[in-house]
């Protein structure tokens, strides 16, 4: 099923207020970010593949380090651009529940958890025994939707419910201020988890770059 563009519209604002960048603009059908980030200048994100617009914007852009991102399969997508531009690992747009009743998804014990509220984000740390924080993650709340980013665990402490605590805490705190639909962009890895939890695939996630030195 095509990813609906309002929602895809809603997690693109999301991303831009998560990540402190420029919000984004109409563009081609998509939406534009002037990311200006060292690694990233800028990306185009589609919700749906528009073949003459892809094939066009795709041949006129020569910067390294321009994300064009669309809400299908990378081996759809790839064909309609020239060579230059490089598929990178699959990604996954995922939707929840809010209102239903959360699973216990306590910490761990060693760990602590610290939930942080300020303006539009809403963040969560988890610490280890020595005070260090080993997992954290951020919510942005628009509207009734809630749109979880930058979620990620230590490698030294994956496998230990770090990341359904993390999930939990900000999943109640979302609710708190009223959400009751989730949105995030998942790895192949997080995709497992968030589907023990509840969430559901919306659609595949592509995103093509022409590499650079950062």
């Amino acid at each position: 099923m095509p990813a609906d563009p309002g929602l895809i519209g809603v997690w693109t604002r999301a991303w831009a207020i998560s990540r402190g960048v420029s919000p984004p603009i109409a563009s081609h059908g998509g939406f534009y970010i002037d990311v200006g980030l060292p690694d990233q200048r800028s990306r185009y994100v589609f919700p749906r593949v528009e073949r003459p617009v892809l094939r066009e914007l795709a041949r006129a852009i020569d910067e390294p380090r321009v994300f064009l991102k669309v809400c299908e399969a990378g081996p759809v997508v790839l064909p309609l651009l020239p060579p230059k531009w490089v598929l990178q690992p699959p990604r996954f747009m995922m939707t929840g529940d809010l209102a239903r009743e959360n699973p216990a998804l306590e910490v761990p014990g060693g760990y602590t958890v610290q939930i942080g509220d300020a303006d539009e984000i809403l963040t969560a740390s988890i610490f280890d025994g020595t005070g260090a924080a080993v997992a954290r993650g951020r919510t942005i709340v628009l509207g009734s939707r809630a749109i979880l980013d930058g979620i990620s665990t230590d490698e030294s402490h994956r496998r230990r419910g770090l990341g359904r605590a993390l999930v939990g805490a900000l999943v109640s705190g979302a609710r708190r201020r009223g959400a009751t639909e989730g949105i995030l962009c998942a790895t192949a890895q997080g995709r497992e988890l968030y589907a023990t939890l509840g969430w559901k695939d919306h659609s595949p996630y592509s995103s093509f770059v022409i590499p650079g030195d950062a």
